[in-house]
Formats: structure tokens, C-alpha cells, sequence
């Protein structure tokens, strides 16, 4: 017979059942390793960008002799002139002195009675050296014009897309302080008489154990690299900015290649049931990522847990227990609120260095390095780490 008619034999049933199952297991086998080989890939441009931001402190460094400050406040100097008055020679009525360890809003947001008493923190500072140019120039003449007298950069200058786009510098510094890992929203900050603050994930470190440290009332053993400048007035304007008066090398006295800079923290993306025109996507108060505020947990933190660590956030902007915004207690990021102002005993806030990479985070040093630190780091050589003049010594390897 001819071969033109002869019968062609097809898969049968079980064969072709039998070449799905191959192809579904090789499938299985590969998958782990290309998600693997992404998380490597969204890794390493994380640990790219934090690290650019810590040259652009360095550049700041060479051009200031100083890195910049992690925020400028005359809290303690308030009812003292010039700080109590405005540029159109009147008083602001109402105003205390508190102390340096509070961070909050213009308006105080129920803290203290005012809070118009701040300089810009360190995240805009860096828009110069980061080829942002346009950005500082809004930062200059916004803080010319709508913060010259609240004195409260992170408030007054909180401009959005949907709400005074002119002053809007968050917006795009957003992309150079946000890590690949890590979810993105427009989930925005808003308590303490705070609002429209995007989140990310990149902070510096504040010291070795909790806010009050990075001001002149905490403990000197366990100051950061970044840290309050208190020795300012409020007019002119530009003294506020604290150029020059933030950590210089010489403070590092535990060594440069023993000081962490920065690292990464995990913004809370849960929705408190709030919106507004200029927040469509909703709101919660949990400040953490909360780019342009110095809040502990918005662009600080501190060692006093290692990275990823189970210990328990406290803080001035976590959500009250119950708030639909709020982790539940069994959740490692589960926050615990506390508001004690008191100048002896207050500002014991502290935030941990989280990421979603798993198994550590991302940190730079003061010396220009990165490094990878597990979770499995002893707490006191992070702690240690995470000062610059307590005076132990560290193996940085550890």
C-alpha cells in the first residue's frame, strides 16, 4: 500500500497526560530559581540605590565638611526671639518649649501646643547632589515663601500631584528612595497634624537605641550618624537648613567602617479607611517610609533590635489598637504607640531596620561601604554598629 495512505499514529491519552506532567515539574523546578534570580536582580538595585544616596552624603561631606543633618530643630529654644516671632514681626501665641526628641507637625497634632520650629531633614538636603537641582530649587524657594515662618518642611512643603504640585519634590525622590522589593503604593502618611506623605524605604540611622539619643537629652554612647542640630535660630530662613553642622568624620570615633549610615525599613500599606482628593488611594497613621518626616520610623531608625527582628516598634506615629491601619499583635510589624514628651523620660522610640529580602537588609557605612547584614547578627554588635562613639569594639564582619 501505498505510504500516502497510510494511518498516522497520534499521542494517546496517557502520553500526552504523561508530557504535561514533565513539562508542569520542570515547570516547578524552574520557577524557584527564576523568582530567585529576580529577587537577586530587584536586590542588588535596592543595595544600588540606598548606596547612591550615602555618596550623595558624601559629596555633601566634601562640599560642607559635615554630612547632613538628620533634621534642625530649635524646639528647645522656641519662646526665645527670634523663634517666637514671624516675619511680619508677630508673636506666635500659645508656643512652649519641648524637647528636641519630638518630631511632629506645624501644629503640634495634639504632642505639644506648636511645633513651627524646624529645619529641612537630611532627605532634602541630598536633592543637589543627586542631580535633582530642580528639587532643591523648590525646596529654596518654598522654604522662602510657604515655610518661612511655620518653619516645618515635611508639613508645609508636602506638595503632591493631586495638591500643590509647584512645591512638589517627593513625588520623584520617591523613586530614588524606594527599594525594587518592596510593594509600591500611594498609601499616604496623615496624623499629628501631618498629611499627604508618600512612603518608601529608605532611612538613616539615628543611633544605637532610640530617638531621644539623636538629640543633646539622650545617651551620647549611643548617637547615630545622623542626629538632630539644635544650634540654630529660626530667621534668617537659611540658617535653618544647618549646612555644616551635621556629623563630621572626626565624631566617628568608633571608625567610619564601623558606623552604619543607612539601611531599609518596611512602610506599613494598610488602609485606614480615610481618603481624600488628594489621597484617592487612603491613608493611615503609621509613619513609617514617610519620606521627607524625621519622625522615628519615617526616614530614621535605630539598632536597638537587629534587622527583621520580632521586637516590637514603638513610637509617636503608630496607630492607636483597633485603628483598621494597624497591624495585629501578632504581626512582626506590629507597632506600639507611645507619646510620652516628657524631657527625662520621653522619646524612647525606636524602629528596626526591615526589608523583604528575607534573610537581612541592605546597610551602608560611613566609610562609602554596603554590606549585607542577616538577620542572624548578634543584637549588641548591631547596636554597636549602629553608633559612632560608644567606644566598642566591633567586628564588622560579624
Amino acid at each position: 500500500m501505498s505510504s500516502l495512505y497510510r494511518k498516522r499514529r497520534a499521542f494517546t491519552l496517557v502520553e500526552l497526560l504523561v508530557v504535561i506532567a514533565i513539562i508542569g515539574v520542570l515547570v516547578g523546578l524552574l520557577l524557584p530559581a527564576v523568582q530567585a534570580a529576580r529577587e537577586a536582580a530587584r536586590r542588588m538595585d535596592c543595595s544600588n540605590r540606598v548606596r547612591q544616596l550615602t555618596l550623595a552624603c558624601h559629596n555633601i561631606e566634601s562640599a560642607s565638611k559635615s554630612f547632613p543633618p538628620g533634621y534642625v530643630t530649635f524646639s528647645e529654644r522656641y519662646t526665645t526671639a527670634p523663634n517666637n516671632t514671624y516675619s511680619n514681626g508677630g508673636t506666635a501665641s500659645g508656643a512652649s518649649n519641648f524637647p528636641a526628641f519630638v518630631v511632629t507637625g506645624s501644629q503640634g497634632g495634639g504632642m505639644v501646643p506648636r511645633a513651627e520650629c524646624y529645619g529641612p531633614s537630611w532627605v532634602m538636603h541630598v536633592y543637589a547632589f543627586m542631580e535633582q537641582a530642580s528639587l532643591n530649587q523648590r525646596l529654596e524657594q518654598g522654604m522662602a515663601a510657604n515655610d518661612i515662618d511655620e518653619a516645618c518642611p515635611w508639613d508645609n512643603l508636602d506638595g503632591t500631584q493631586q495638591r500643590r504640585p509647584d512645591i512638589d519634590t517627593q513625588t520623584y525622590i520617591r523613586s530614588a528612595m524606594s527599594c525594587p522589593s518592596s510593594p509600591q503604593s500611594d498609601i499616604h502618611y496623615n496624623d499629628l497634624s501631618l498629611e499627604n506623605l508618600h512612603k518608601a524605604n529608605y532611612v538613616a540611622c539615628f543611633g544605637g537605641q532610640f530617638m531621644r539619643d539623636a538629640t543633646a537629652r539622650g545617651d551620647t554612647t549611643k548617637k547615630g550618624a545622623f542626629g538632630a542640630v539644635e544650634n540654630v535660630v529660626k530667621y534668617p530662613y537659611g540658617i535653618r537648613f544647618g549646612v555644616g553642622k551635621g556629623r563630621r568624620f572626626r565624631d566617628i570615633t568608633d571608625g567610619s567602617s564601623n558606623a552604619v549610615m543607612m539601611s531599609e525599613v518596611i512602610p506599613n500599606l494598610k488602609v485606614d479607611g480615610r481618603t481624600s482628593s488628594s489621597a484617592p488611594v487612603g491613608m493611615n497613621r503609621d509613619v513609617r517610609g514617610a519620606i521627607l518626616t524625621p519622625m522615628m520610623g519615617g526616614n530614621s531608625f535605630s539598632g536597638f533590635f537587629p534587622p527583621n527582628s520580632r521586637g516590637t516598634d514603638v513610637m509617636n506615629g503608630c496607630p492607636a489598637v483597633g485603628d483598621p491601619g494597624a497591624y495585629p499583635p501578632t504581626d512582626p510589624a506590629f507597632c506600639t504607640r507611645d507619646r510620652n514628651v516628657d524631657p527625662t523620660t520621653g522619646g524612647q522610640w525606636q524602629v528596626s531596620a526591615r526589608s523583604f529580602h528575607g534573610s537581612g537588609v541592605n546597610a551602608t557605612y560611613a566609610d562609602g561601604s554596603l554590606r549585607f547584614i542577616s538577620n542572624s547578627i548578634d543584637r549588641i554588635t548591631w547596636q554597636n554598629l549602629c553608633t559612632i562613639s560608644g567606644g566598642e569594639i566591633v567586628n564588622s564582619d560579624e
